[in-house]
């Protein structure tokens, strides 16, 4: 199916509120913009995306994710209210905590995507 509106448009922004290219990996902190073709300054809806395991924004599921997302559940890091997103995409098992699951979880990830991404090359 397609996506239709004769009166909006979506948008795509990185975290710097530029908007994303084709090439680009949609990563936790990218807004989504609903807005109206005649003014797009006229913002209709906007959501936060949240990729869970992405926990630095980057797109990917990799070990400084990991790294962050042990650092919270022991204590050594936290989340600031604006972060918002970012705590989302830690809380993998959506318990409203980061805890070992979440950081075994992001383990997992990590090593499920580095295997699939050189299944991929190799073919």
């Amino acid at each position: 199916t397609q996506f239709n509106n004769d009166s909006a448009f979506l948008l795509v922004k990185d975290m710097n509120g530029e908007c994303i290219t084709a090439e680009s990996l949609i990563a936790t902190g990218m807004t989504i913009e609903l807005v109206s073709k005649d003014d797009i300054q006229v913002i209709l809806e906007k959501v936060t995306v949240v990729v869970k395991g992405d926990v630095t924004g980057d797109g990917l599921v990799n070990r400084e994710d990991y790294k962050k997302s042990f650092n919270v559940c022991f204590g050594n890091d936290t989340y600031s209210d604006s972060e918002r997103a970012f705590f989302e995409a830690s809380d993998t098992n959506g318990n409203g905590r980061i805890d070992i699951n979440d950081v075994f979880n992001i383990s997992n990830l990590r090593l499920f995507v580095s295997r699939l991404y050189a299944l991929c090359i190799s073919d």
